[in-house]
């Protein structure tokens, strides 16, 4: 049962809108962010191929805030059982972790060494987390998995659980025969869902120079490279000529991600480049916006 599905990160589509928008400068985090998304999406394949007979859930990306500090959780596996706190790794090359100098140790075939946080020390936390929503009603496990083809584990402490994917069902079949059963079916869906209501994604807002953005509605047909004109109710490309109402809505998305959820009918002739007041009042209108206050007070919702 999945109780959580994972959803692309909020940051991932502002760094995305923030790279339409002329901020070349966090193509390198977008990578970083869209990496480990895909390896933690490699991963969740693997969950239905296990064909568990347990009771089971699974809270995908789970985000919960103690204060100014948010615990980002890859997977939480709850059965009946136990829990297990997961914690997904998508990088290539020979994987050492040193817990005396709490960090990992990746070396590239070319020799090259890189240096991260310990996974190891992240999981740990995350699963103190854990105990403290859910208390003692389960006993809660870690784990730490790597899913690329080309990671090759060396150093790793023992004690701990760490390995490559394939390694995990086992894992969990063993966790399985060494708890006891300390839930009903009923009880395993309650705890889930009333985990679920802890999740709350982070607000954590680019920093951006506004005067710096590209404004205007772009063409997503010329890879957001040219900009449209308003003509008659809608946008055409001035170079591939397509011409449509829709991509106005994804300009009012980076707007949203990178600006503001609301919008003026000013702010939106300016950030789209409509010169007439009355033709961006019927476009919003169009659009079916939210609309809060009136005359020159009225702002819109954008969703």
């Amino acid at each position: 049962m999945i109780v959580l599905d994972r959803e692309i990160p909020v940051r991932a589509l502002m760094l995305q809108a923030a790279i339409r928008r002329g901020f070349p400068e966090f193509e390198e985090e977008l990578q970083q962010i869209q990496s480990g998304l895909y390896g933690e999406q490699y991963m969740d394949r693997w969950w239905s191929d296990m064909q568990l007979t347990q009771d089971y859930a699974l809270l995908h990306n789970f985000c919960v805030q103690f204060g100014e500090f948010t615990n980002q959780m890859d997977t939480v596996f709850l059965s009946r059982h136990f829990a297990l706190v997961v914690e997904i790794k998508n990088i290539t090359g020979t994987i050492a972790i040193d817990i005396e100098r709490d960090q990992m140790i990746r070396t590239r075939e070319n020799g090259e060494v890189d240096v991260f946080r310990n996974p190891i020390s992240q999981v740990k936390r995350h699963q103190r987390s854990l105990q403290f929503l859910i208390g003692d009603v389960l006993p809660i496990e870690r784990a730490v998995v790597f899913v690329h083809p080309k990671s090759l584990l060396g150093t790793i402490p023992r004690q701990e659980a760490v390995f490559r994917w394939g390694g995990l069902e086992g894992h969990i079949r063993h966790l399985f025969s060494q708890h006891r059963l300390c839930l009903s079916s009923e009880q395993l869906t309650e705890l889930a869902t009333n985990l679920r209501k802890y999740h709350q994604l982070p607000e954590n807002p680019l920093s951006l120079d506004i005067q710096r953005m590209i404004r205007g509605v772009l063409c997503s047909k010329c890879r957001y490279k040219v900009k449209m004109d308003f003509m008659y109710g809608q946008f055409e490309c001035a170079q591939c000529k397509w011409r449509s109402i829709e991509p106005v809505r994804e300009a009012l998305q980076d707007y949203r991600l990178l600006v503001s959820e609301w919008i003026t009918n000013r702010e939106f002739r300016d950030f789209m480049g409509i010169r007439s007041q009355d033709a961006a009042a019927r476009l919003l209108k169009k659009l079916n916006l939210e609309k809060v206050g009136s005359k020159r007070g009225s702002k819109y919702k954008i969703k």
